[in-house]
């Protein structure tokens, strides 16, 4: 569930980024979707941690689009003092963000989780940078790196939850998902190094 459902996102946040940067008329329903998107996210968390981790959730991921929607209007109207603004809000998010999945689930590393949050961030920021630059090639792959990416935030978070609560994940919860955990987390921060200098040079070239 994680899975499709974070998949959906990067897709979704693509199709809002696309719409808003040409203020097309299907903005509105693009952004709608998203957010429907993330109220099925939370649901999903909800189930498994309660109302109150839900609305914490809820608060947190909502906010990050919040803020990443920010970046696309900025950029869409060349205001580079947004866009720095939008970036530092969505760098607080992600502190904030993996301190609550890290208090929630003891089976999550701070670190890479917050790396693996990171990543996803850049991975939409990067994404906004190429396609208003006009490198739609650049674009595009982004996104799909971006898709595989969340594969990658599902699987760890869906390791996590099932070592956490293995009477409610019994077919998932075995020993080979703790003694396989070490391997995960390595595999995830290969990629996360994988994509960096393409991170970088957009970085330099759009926002200063």
């Amino acid at each position: 569930t994680l899975d499709r459902l974070l998949g959906e996102h990067t897709a979704l946040a693509g199709l809002a980024m696309r719409a808003t940067l040409e203020n097309a008329d299907d903005t509105r329903a693009a952004i709608r979707t998203l957010n429907d998107n993330a109220q099925q996210i939370e649901a999903s968390i909800g189930e498994i941690y309660g109302a109150e981790a839900q609305a914490t959730f809820r608060a947190l991921w909502r906010a990050h689009i919040a803020y990443y929607l920010d970046y696309v209007r900025a950029t869409r109207d060349r205001d580079a003092g947004a866009q720095n603004a939008a970036l530092s809000a969505l760098s607080s998010y992600e502190t904030a963000f993996t301190r609550f999945l890290a208090e929630a689930n003891p089976h999550l590393s701070r670190r890479p989780l917050q790396r693996l949050v990171h990543m996803h961030t850049m991975h939409l920021v990067h994404r906004v940078d190429a396609f208003a630059g006009g490198d739609y090639a650049a674009a595009y792959e982004m996104g799909r790196t971006g898709f595989r990416h969340t594969g990658l935030m599902a699987a760890a978070l869906g390791a996590a939850i099932s070592e956490q609560f293995p009477q409610v994940f019994p077919d998932t919860a075995t020993s080979a998902t703790r003694s396989d955990a070490p391997l995960l987390w390595g595999v995830m921060l290969l990629l996360t190094a994988g994509v960096v200098a393409v991170q970088r040079s957009y970085r330099r070239g759009v926002v200063t």
